[in-house]
């Protein structure tokens, strides 16, 4: 359903940043899907707090496989969290 998928917002909040979907918090360790072409990926949002680097998803812990995100991202909070 596409009102369920959204764009990563970054907001500066007091003396940090922190990245919004769907007007929710995502924090580090937050598992989010990420369409990729017509599919759906599940991996977990990582991000260091510094505004100018890019958070990513990490898909596969055991290899170490991650996707870098960008503002035009499409994600969405999987079914079991929204």
């Amino acid at each position: 359903m596409a009102m369920d998928n959204y764009h990563l917002v970054l907001q500066q909040e007091g003396h940090g940043y922190r990245h919004y979907l769907d007007d929710r918090e995502v924090y580090p360790g937050t598992m989010l899907e990420l369409q990729v072409g017509t599919d759906w990926v599940l991996g977990r949002f990582q991000w260091n707090f510094d505004h100018e680097t890019r958070p990513y998803l990490v898909i596969d812990a055991d290899r170490d496989d991650t996707i870098s995100l960008s503002e035009h991202s499409i994600l969405r909070w999987p079914k079991n969290q929204g």
